[in-house]
């Protein structure tokens, strides 16, 4: 599905140990980005996965990992700012939130369950990711 390797990123010892905790034994990897301290989005051919560990997060000891079955998913967002962007996995139960990068509390895209915030640097990076799952999407919906 995916030809380009930069949308494969290690997720670190952490990260990978919470994806590999949640994914079926038969899915395949479609995109893996890491975003800023202890975050990650990814794709599988059947679910989208958002996981979180660290303090930044919400999760100093620990992690969590929120699935989302494409079946399931009513789209994806992006927004860019000067220097940050949030990507927001918008499904019944989670839209209008409007998440942001600075927020605090239970607009913190930081402790979302269904948000990733990211730099700027690596904006290109979620925007063909975010290609990819709306294309995942739709065809999940066809």
């Amino acid at each position: 599905m995916n030809n380009n390797t930069s949308l494969i990123e290690s997720l670190g010892s952490r990260g990978e140990k919470h994806l590999a905790a949640n994914m079926q034994p038969s899915e395949k990897i479609v995109v893996k980005l890491k975003a800023p301290w202890g975050q990650a989005f990814v794709l599988t051919d059947r679910h989208i996965y958002i996981i979180k560990w660290g303090y930044m997060t919400g999760n100093t000891f620990g992690g969590r990992c929120t699935a989302f079955d494409y079946r399931n998913v009513v789209g994806i967002e992006i927004k860019k700012n000067l220097i940050t962007g949030t990507l927001e996995v918008i499904s019944a139960a989670t839209q209008n939130a409007n998440l942001g990068y600075w927020a605090q509390k239970q607009s913190s895209a930081w402790k979302s369950n269904y948000a990733i915030p990211f730099t700027t640097q690596k904006f290109n990076l979620f925007q063909q990711a975010v290609n990819i799952a709306r294309g995942l999407i739709n065809k999940s919906h066809s």
